[in-house]
């Protein structure tokens, strides 16, 4: 047991194969075309998940370079291999909110090149580009994440929280980008436009900021920060028409 908690379950329907049918009962015999994807499948895992990648770390200051030079080798053909791609992501994080974009970037690449059908590959990837000045691309990452996983880090929440970490680590316009980017992905998410509306305010654009907590109480008139919302607007209303008089 403790060796399958090691090799994987692959390992396990390598040996339960060797068995042979003689020696498993009818109902429980794999087919022969099953048999051959699950024997590819056993040898491609036990021929990637090597001790190397079973202890590997990947954190702030792993080698991008060198990790994705082994893995692309090591996984190259494969038809399945480990994931590695948690830690990818979170390097792709914490170089965004440290302001590393191009090592955000090397991470986000090296992830979604491995696991293209990931949603926190596409996260990652998607986020990097936003980052870097290719919104185009990078939502259509972010789309893809949210499609695969709709509760997870390209949800509403997720990007709203995102965009909230970059701007409070002084990436404002950044944090700004992605919120616009969230909402083309979540159109009829009030919130987003809220917290549009709250940093277009941090950035001094009363203009922009007005027309954000607006639009938030036109697509719901009742979402949890409406009350604050419909303050903010009569007293950038009434600012903004001092101002023009």
């Amino acid at each position: 047991m403790s060796t399958y908690t090691a090799l994987g379950g692959l390992a396990f329907v390598e040996d339960y194969l060797a068995l042979g049918d003689a020696s498993v009962a009818k109902d429980f015999q794999v087919n022969e075309e099953l048999k051959t994807v699950l024997a590819e499948m056993a040898r491609d895992w036990r021929r990637t998940n090597t001790e190397y990648v079973r202890k590997l770390a990947i954190n702030g200051g792993t080698d991008l370079d060198e990790l994705a030079k082994t893995l692309r080798a090591l996984f190259k053909g494969a038809s399945v291999y480990p994931n590695v791609v948690n830690g990818l992501f979170l390097v792709t994080r914490q170089a965004a909110f440290s302001k590393d974009l191009p090592r955000a970037m090397k991470a986000g690449t090296v992830a979604f090149e491995l696991y293209p059908e990931s949603p926190g590959a596409n996260f990652a990837y998607g986020m990097a580009l936003a980052l870097t000045g290719d919104t185009v691309a990078g939502q259509e990452r972010l789309r893809k994440s949210a499609s695969i996983n709709p509760g997870g880090p390209a949800s509403a929440s997720g990007l709203n929280n995102v965009a909230y970490q970059l701007a409070n680590s002084g990436m404002l316009d950044n944090g700004l980008a992605l919120l616009r980017i969230a909402i083309d992905i979540h159109p009829k998410e009030a919130n987003l436009y809220d917290s549009a509306g709250e940093l277009y305010l941090r950035k001094g654009d009363k203009v922009k900021g007005l027309e954000f907590y607006q639009k938030a109480l036109e697509i719901d008139p009742n979402f949890p920060n409406a009350a604050v919302a419909r303050d903010v607007v009569k007293k950038l209303s009434e600012s903004l028409r001092r101002r023009s008089n």
